[in-house]
């Protein structure tokens, strides 16, 4: 679940901008300025108006809840702290000042006295849908999976009809798939690519979802559109590599793999499978070699001297195969599933057909 996602905004997930007869109070013209200008981007112009309202009234807790806001946005988490501190002071009634107030204490790791400052909101204004949305992330952040979903379903209750909000699609649909609730959390990440056509993250989900019930053409469908998405996003090549290895289409796995290590040489999960492809459609020097840098860089995993006994078996060098075999005895927990089987090996004579590998 994404953590930076927090929205510090009015009191229907916008801007809050004043509306007023233009000349009666300057403070307010310059807090409807800065709204627009904030609405159109232009971040520094807001920037100065805001500062500019406040300077002309340091009671406007709709100037200095926006202001902190903009603040927190920029990094500057201490100015946006004591902005918002004064909101709440002078106007302790304001919702969205207390919101805004738990977004600076979240980016702060302050979990609890955000919660509290998100309280304060919701009992404020029991319309208010902002607040919900960033309780649910406080409850997944928690530990509270449960309370997190129903947060989600309140704030998607409050929120503006229409509303898309892609993040939170998501992040519910994390919480849902935690819980074990898959179809659920499937209906959720649909709906985040649906608001978000091109949202990398869900759509490697969505594919991850139908991988785990066996729908491999599906899930590469889902893979290679969060590769359109993102072509540089080494979690859903890697999956890609994978869901092509269930299928049995060998040189498209390790293309796959391939290209992982390509981007992240250091991936061990992509490494070993490359290798298990390998052993798996007979290339079987390639898969030595594979496996026994990988044993040198990681002594201590028993997969991978699983893997590379299979290697050596698979290449007739049965020596070599027993030595790996015993590591993996030894350095796994007595009657281990992968001590069992690496005890099996050494039993066997001879053995006519290749030993499965092990997906890392």
């Amino acid at each position: 679940m994404t953590q930076s996602e927090t929205t510090t905004a009015g009191r229907n997930g916008g801007h809050a901008v004043l509306e007023f007869i233009e000349n009666e109070i300057p403070s307010l013209l310059h807090t409807s300025r800065a709204g627009v200008f904030y609405l159109q981007g232009r971040i520094g112009a807001a920037r100065l108006e805001y500062e500019r309202a406040v300077a002309l009234d340091a009671r406007n807790a709709c100037a200095l809840s926006n202001l902190g806001q903009l603040l927190l946005g920029q990094g500057e988490a201490g100015a946006a702290l004591s902005v918002l501190r004064r909101a709440v002071e002078v106007s302790s009634d304001y919702p969205p000042a207390h919101n805004n107030l738990g977004n600076v204490y979240l980016s702060l790791g302050r979990v609890e006295e955000a919660a509290t400052e998100y309280r304060a909101a919701v009992a404020l204004d029991g319309s208010y849908a902002m607040p919900h949305r960033n309780l649910a992330l406080v409850s997944y952040l928690s530990g509270r999976r449960e309370e997190a979903v129903e947060e989600y379903g309140t704030y998607f209750r409050l929120a503006p009809e229409g509303l898309e909000d892609a993040d939170a699609r998501f992040n519910l649909g994390v919480a849902l798939e935690e819980g074990g609730r898959a179809e659920e959390a499937f209906a959720e990440y649909e709906r985040a690519v649906a608001a978000e056509p091109r949202f990398a993250k869900a759509l490697n989900n969505l594919g991850l979802l139908r991988l785990a019930r066996g729908e491999f053409e599906e899930a590469a469908g889902y893979f290679e559109r969060a590769l359109s998405a993102d072509e540089g996003w080494t979690p859903a090549r890697y999956n890609l590599g994978l869901c092509h290895f269930k299928r049995g289409e060998y040189a498209k796995a390790v293309a796959e793999f391939e290209r992982v290590l390509a981007d992240e040489p250091g991936h061990l999960q992509a490494a070993s499978n490359l290798g298990v492809v390998y052993t798996t459609a007979g290339r079987f020097d390639d898969a030595v070699r594979v496996f026994e840098e990988l044993v040198a860089l990681h002594e201590g995993q028993p997969t991978l001297h699983f893997n590379l006994g299979v290697a050596y078996r698979a290449k007739g060098m049965g020596e070599e195969a027993a030595a790996q075999f015993r590591k993996v005895i030894e350095l796994e927990p007595p009657g281990s599933p992968r001590a069992l089987r690496a005890a099996r090996e050494l039993e066997s004579a001879r053995v006519e057909t290749v030993p499965d590998t092990s997906v890392m």
